[in-house]
């Protein structure tokens, strides 16, 4: 970034910071300005000073500070200068913002904030935007550990060792209940403070677009009045309009239930006759959210229902995509460090003949150091742990230690397998990070959706019971039998849902008088439930990342510019050029495949110890089976190697008519088809057998030779447009 740019960011950042005082106590000599489309405001003498150290021969607006602009950028700006025409056509300027608040997943150049948007419930994503706005960095994670896990846990820890150790009855009942009030407001409390972050990053970015654009107005204004030397004075505007000029069509309850403590009704912000154009590449996630959002009461009572404000930090976020300028986009999430402060180390090591000069240690980022010293605490917690079992009377003993690690080295070997070959194409730090999404954010994601999903899928099953009218009866004697109406069968659908009956029972009755109905149900479980949604939050995982092993050579230049190596006291990059950066299409292949592979294996890694641990018997002979049969198994690693034929499709064949739904449709058939194969040969003998092992196999190195054999054909295209690559350029040379 040139050094004109800094200084504006840091501008806005100046007048973000004192707002509020510039509001109350503004300049005696601020200036009147117009523009053509009649939009009236002041400027302070710093913010004149300001536009006019910029180039003579250039407009500023709220853009300026972008080299990238996206197409609505464009229109939107385009309307800007031709006011008659917006009047007629003014759908492009959503009350102040870019985009939708209700756009999700719609532009596929913001594909990725769309999801770390959702991600986290849009904590991730708000951290970063509030960087990005206001430049206050988020808390470290062992602070973050403390306040949202440690102590927490421990006033609900107070409230159970009363609860089993205070004799008297009235003080421990009341003492029990203080603390879980004190438990409830702390977590309230957590959640209005950030709700209050986050509607102040709103309103400062608002704030930020409206002083940039006021400075292109200003300028024009002065550039009219030097031109007709008239040399009259400029009246001063009032106050009180600038609440809502800066704010540009958001009003306060808009930005409250952007950013609602838990739900909130957004007034619309689409017009009525609002449709897709046909050049645009929708994706079946964009449906599914406007079919959300079309039944939450959008087109009825032209509110959306926003949850949790991720709608609102992915609005947010699409504007600062196009607000800000590229290279200073380039940071990590959660440390917010720059990239070339360690990339630098990693094309030096990836491209030097002789020994890297720096460790492998030092080719890590802040958040991959983090994550390791963060897991080798962790791991040495757990020893101690486990070696105290018998003094504190608890389960996890040494043993339960050991297969936890042997779980956690299962996962490792996979990987190093699939990596070793690929140490050129792919960094250590990349395939860390890729991990750490898979096991950490694409497993919330999966639970969170499969949690929803599930609900109402056994709703429909405990309906489609009830109305049948079966009947159960145990040695300690139950039944259902059903009368007829709905709402009696309403009844004892809730009846077997939360009624202290076991759903499970019912559901094997049913399914022994109802063949055909309860395979169409795991039918459903198996694509939908678990193929489909873990599929596509898989995906969303390896989306997440940003690394600049994926940058080409005018991407990373230009982060390196944003970078400013001397001005934190870092020591100076060992690599400032980058001639090497745009490698072959092979190799950058390998690089997805292998990333994809890598959220795979962390999804994987966490799914088993949840198998292992939760699912598993206390036995540590069975547990080390079923770790034995899940490592013997692969299925997530190997569907997001058959997804990353799609993505290289899309990405390097640059072929346009792959989109979302074609990249993981093949992995959700494969994966659906193994999980209901398993299931179902269960289900149909009657007990465990050996053939639905024998088909599950079968599936599996079914799912292995179809991803080698297009996996083969994609190479031999991906040769020939590096070929005819390689000539172009000699040509050119």
């Amino acid at each position: 970034m040139n050094q004109l740019e800094r200084r504006n960011m840091i501008g806005i950042r100046k007048a973000i910071a004192t707002r509020s005082s510039q509001r109350s106590t503004r300049s005696a000599d601020a200036i009147e300005y117009d523009n053509k489309d009649g939009i009236r405001g002041t400027s302070s003498e710093s913010e004149i000073e300001l536009s006019t150290k910029e180039d003579s021969g250039t407009e500023m607006n709220y853009h300026s500070l972008s080299e990238k602009e996206s197409n609505t950028v464009k229109k939107f700006r385009s309307l800007r200068e031709r006011p008659s025409e917006a009047s007629e056509d003014d759908d492009c300027d959503y009350r102040g913002f870019n985009t939708s608040i209700a756009d999700m997943y719609r532009y596929t150049d913001k594909e990725r904030v769309d999801c770390c948007s959702i991600a986290c419930f849009g904590c991730l994503q708000a951290d970063r935007n509030r960087y990005m706005v206001q430049g206050i960095k988020p808390p470290g994670l062992s602070r973050r550990f403390f306040v949202h896990v440690i102590f927490p846990t421990l006033i609900l820890g107070l409230a159970f060792f009363t609860a089993f150790n205070i004799p008297d009855p009235w003080i421990n009942e009341m003492l029990c209940y203080g603390f879980v009030l004190v438990s409830l407001l702390y977590f309230c409390t957590q959640c209005g403070k950030g709700s209050w972050k986050r509607r102040q990053v709103r309103r400062n970015l608002l704030w930020a677009k409206h002083t940039n654009l006021r400075s292109g107005r200003l300028r024009r204004r002065n550039r009219k009045n030097n031109n007709s030397n008239d040399g009259s004075d400029d009246e001063l505007d009032s106050d009180d309009d600038d609440d809502e000029e800066y704010l540009m069509g958001q009003t306060g309850s808009d930005i409250s239930n952007a950013h609602a403590f838990c739900c909130g009704c957004y007034k619309t912000d689409r017009p009525s006759n609002f449709h897709y154009d046909a050049e645009e590449e929708i994706t079946c996630c964009t449906r599914a959210f406007d079919c959300f959002t079309n039944i939450c009461c959008a087109k009825l009572c032209c509110m959306y229902i926003t949850c949790c404000g991720f709608c609102g930090v992915a609005q947010e976020s699409r504007d600062i995509e196009d607000f800000v300028s590229p290279g200073m986009l380039r940071i990590d999430y959660i440390t917010m460090q720059p990239m070339m402060e360690y990339y630098p180390n990693i094309y030096e090591a990836r491209h030097s003949k002789e020994r890297p000069t720096s460790l492998w240690w030092n080719r890590l980022s802040s958040f991959s150091k983090q994550t390791i010293k963060n897991c080798t605490i962790a791991l040495v917690s757990l020893l101690v742990w486990s070696l105290l079992s018998k003094g504190l009377n608890h389960t996890f003993g040494p043993k339960n230690y050991i297969i936890f690690c042997l779980t956690l080295l299962q996962s490792f070997i996979l990987l190093a397998f699939v990596y070793w070959k690929h140490t050129k194409d792919i960094s250590i730090d990349a395939i860390i990070k890729f991990f750490a999404a898979g096991f950490c954010l694409s497993t919330t994601l999966a639970v969170f959706f499969e949690l929803i999903l599930g609900l109402m899928v056994r709703m429909i099953m405990a309906i489609c019971m009830a109305l049948s009218g079966i009947e159960v009866v145990e040695d300690n004697g139950y039944q259902l039998v059903t009368e007829p109406g709905f709402g009696n069968s309403w009844m004892s659908a809730q009846q077997v849902n939360y009624g202290g009956v076991n759903y499970r029972k019912f559901l094997k009755a049913y399914a022994n008088d109802h063949p055909i109905v309860y395979t169409l149900y795991l039918l459903v479980v198996s694509f939908i439930l678990a193929a489909l949604i873990e599929e596509t939050c898989k995906y969303f995982g390896f989306r997440m990342i940003d690394h600049p092993d994926f940058y080409s050579k005018v991407e990373v230049e230009e982060a390196m510019k944003c970078f400013d190596k001397n001005g934190d006291g870092k020591k100076e990059p060992s690599v400032t050029s980058f001639p090497d950066q745009n490698r072959s299409l092979k190799s950058r292949g390998a690089a997805i495949t292998v990333s994809m592979v890598a959220v795979g294996v962390g999804f994987s890694c966490c799914e088993n110890l949840v198998y292992v641990f939760v699912y598993g018997k206390i036995y540590h002979v069975s547990r080390i089976f079923i770790l034995l049969a899940r490592s013997l198994f692969p299925v997530h690693p190997i569907a997001m190697a058959i997804q990353s034929i799609g993505v290289c499709k899309r990405d390097l064949e640059n072929d346009r008519r792959i989109r979302l739904g074609r990249i993981i449709l093949p992995g959700v058939l494969f994966h659906g088809f193994y999980d209901f194969m398993l299931v179902w040969i269960d289900y149909a003998s009657g007990s465990h057998s050996i053939f639905s092992n024998i088909f599950s196999v079968a599936i599996l190195f079914s799912g292995v030779i179809y991803y080698i054999y297009q996996s083969r054909k994609q190479r031999e295209r991906i040769a020939a447009l590096d070929g005819e690559s390689n000539i172009m350029e000699s040509n050119l040379t």
